[in-house]
């Protein structure tokens, strides 16, 4: 109660200051002093607005350069024609274009398999070791997995994810002067278990995607 006393009575108290102070002001300054004060005013007012206009330029500004700025990014998406299939997708979703992409993961695994071209036994994905540019809205993609055959690899193991599921790493690229950027990417195949999808040859049936497919 006497916290609302105190806190009800600072209205009268300031303006008991104001009034003290105004009749001080009127006793002891001269028009002409009076006329200094209120282009000093006028100044201080101009001088307040030109902060908080600048302020906002800058601000405006540091948006604009933001939104100039090429932005790429990495993610696992289903494959367009064959949706058992993971692709492994790195786009520019900026509006400038990008240079020096450079991609840094663990070891992207790929359920084992023979070359046919090579013989070699391969067992991860091979990533380049720059994408040289990506212009606006451009993307490099790969094949990366099938879904199927990483899941029966898995029941081969016991039920062991020995594959892994989750693989977090970063996209660096670079603008038109040399500025870096660092985006975090994280590929999870987890994120695609029990989703659905429309099956391209026929519009009316529906098929699970992607690790255990089959057709209602």
């Amino acid at each position: 109660m006497s916290f609302w006393y105190e806190f009800s009575g600072w209205p009268q108290f300031i303006g008991d200051h104001m009034r003290a102070v105004y009749h001080w002001l009127h006793d002891h300054v001269s028009p002409d002093g009076w006329s200094a004060l209120g282009t000093w005013a006028i100044a201080g007012v101009a001088a307040v607005a030109t902060f908080f206009a600048l302020r906002q330029m800058r601000e405006a500004l540091v948006t604009l350069d933001k939104h100039a700025q090429p932005n790429v990014v990495a993610y696992a998406a289903l494959n367009p024609e064959v949706s058992q299939y993971f692709d492994l997708v790195v786009t520019n979703c900026g509006h400038t274009p990008a240079y020096h992409v450079k991609l840094k993961f663990p070891v992207l695994t790929v359920t084992p398999y023979e070359n046919l071209v090579t013989g070699e036994h391969t067992t991860e994905l091979h990533l380049p070791d720059e994408i040289t540019v990506l212009v606006p809205g451009q993307e490099w993609r790969t094949l990366w997995d099938s879904a199927i055959e990483r899941e029966q690899h898995r029941n081969n193991n016991d039920g062991r994810d020995v594959l892994g599921s989750r693989f977090e790493g970063t996209v660096k690229f670079q603008d038109s002067g040399g500025n870096s950027y660092t985006n975090r990417a994280i590929l999870d195949w987890n994120s695609f278990r029990d989703t659905l999808s429309v099956s391209a040859d026929c519009r009316f049936r529906l098929k699970t995607d992607p690790l255990v497919p089959g057709e209602f």
